[in-house]
């Protein structure tokens, strides 16, 4: 039968090939350390009883193994990328990846491309490896896959000793301390004041106690921005928060008079800093009754004040203001309460017909009274002025009748336009006297007897 007689040649970067024998050829283990498709030429001469036929050829093609290149990674800081670099040795390598990943870190995944850019958190305290296996893919052939580890730093997570603050303005805040389950955390801090006085620009480790200063109508809040950092690495920004109530202002309407026994009009309370709140409480001194004593409310309702003294009497009310749990402070509203004054009234007069009466001098036990009058005569009363103020005058006052009459003089008294209750003061007319004659007048003769004569007034 024909025997066959080989030979191979290939470029000096293939090897693992037979380069001769007989026979068929075996299989053969074959590498292409080159960059580009390489042949291995194989030789192939028959023969048979001495005879050699024609030499034939057989081509083997070997492409080159793709190797991956990456980019070196130490470690990186929690939630930064990756940022690895694949390349290989062959033009046109594809890359695919997998990823194992401890269960602390996320943002790891497998995927495919000439970079590997993925953002990784460590949610641990520690540092945690991502291992990232990568298969380059060229010519078909997929080349040795390769392993990259990325360790990744853990974030100094901020932790603040106490919860954020309300305090009023004017207040000193608490000091709050920066802490962090990571051991050699560092931390900085800038402020926010947002028009707040009183705030501290910045610092490290601690934000110190601070007096603070509200000067507008409504809350604000400070800001604190506070970071973190570990090692080469940023930690976490956070943010600490105090906020400022206003101290708040209580607007009172003008003063207000009113007179004993007249309803006083209603008091309403303000403030510019809005969902202010009010006490209040009245007290008089100089015994005022019929005031509300205390309240909750914006306003107080009319009250019938009562001044029973003969000097101007106060009901003072002390108004407390208050927002968000910060008082202001207390403010006074004063009601003026005038008595009413009286009419301290002489003793009557008595006259006779014809006669002139006394001036009637007016006083009162309240100060500046002064006096309205008028007068009513009985029927056959005349001579009495019809009316008057101050005190009333002398007058000559007749009476045509013979039976007593009286003029009634009704006094109005007024102080601080308060009117008083109205007195009265009575001048009585005696008629004058006539005389009856029984019998009447008559003639005798001399030497008569005259008759008793009984005289009568008439």
């Amino acid at each position: 039968g024909v025997t066959f007689n080989w030979t191979a040649i290939a470029p000096p970067f293939i090897s693992g090939y037979t380069t001769s024998g007989t026979g068929n050829i075996p299989a053969q283990l074959i590498n292409n350390t080159g960059s580009a498709l390489a042949n291995v030429t194989y030789t192939i001469t028959p023969s048979m009883n001495g005879c050699t036929g024609p030499v034939n050829y057989y081509t083997i093609g070997v492409n080159p193994e793709p190797i991956v290149y990456t980019t070196p990674v130490t470690g990186i800081c929690s939630g930064t990328q990756t940022n690895i670099q694949l390349s290989s040795n062959l033009t046109g390598t594809t890359f695919t990846w997998t990823v194992i990943a401890p269960v602390n870190i996320s943002g790891a995944s497998a995927g495919t491309g000439n970079s590997i850019q993925q953002l990784l958190v460590n949610n641990s305290q520690t540092p945690q490896t991502v291992t990232y296996v990568v298969t380059p893919t060229g010519n078909t052939c997929a080349g040795i896959p390769d392993s990259v580890n990325v360790v990744v730093n853990s974030a100094a997570v901020v932790q603040f000793s106490s919860s954020p603050q309300t305090i009023c303005s004017g207040q000193s805040t608490q000091a709050v301390y920066l802490n962090s389950s990571v051991n050699g955390a560092t931390f900085s801090w800038s402020s926010v004041s947002n028009g707040v006085t009183g705030v501290a620009a910045s610092g490290i480790d601690s934000i110190p106690a601070q007096l603070l200063v509200n000067n507008t109508d409504s809350a604000v809040t400070v800001i604190y921005n506070v970071t973190s950092g570990l090692s080469s690495c940023t930690g976490q920004n956070a943010n600490y928060y105090i906020t400022v109530n206003p101290i708040p202002a209580v607007t009172l309407p003008a003063a207000q008079k009113v007179c004993s026994g007249v309803p006083s009009n209603p008091i309403t309370f303000s403030s510019t800093v809005a969902g202010t709140t009010f006490i209040w409480s009245g007290s008089s001194l100089n015994g005022v009754t019929g005031f509300i004593q205390n309240g909750t409310t914006a306003a107080i309702p009319p009250m019938t004040l009562n001044n029973t003294g003969f000097n101007q009497g106060t009901v003072i009310y002390s108004v407390m203001p208050s927002h968000a749990g910060c008082p202001g402070g207390p403010a006074n509203y004063t009601i003026y309460v005038n008595p009413m004054p009286d009419v301290i009234v002489p003793p009557a007069q008595i006259i006779c017909n014809n006669g002139s009466t006394t001036p009637v001098v007016l006083a009162s036990h309240v100060a500046g009274t002064t006096f309205v009058w008028t007068s009513s005569a009985a029927t056959g009363i005349t001579g009495n002025l019809p009316g008057g103020t101050g005190n009333i005058p002398a007058q000559t006052l007749h009476n045509s009748l013979a039976q007593t009459g009286t003029v009634t003089y009704t006094i109005t008294p007024s102080a601080a336009s308060c009117p008083g209750p109205d007195a009265s003061y009575v001048v009585t007319v005696n008629p004058s006297p006539g005389t009856l004659f029984s019998p009447p007048p008559h003639v005798i003769c001399s030497g008569q007897n005259a008759a008793q004569v009984n005289l009568a007034s008439a």
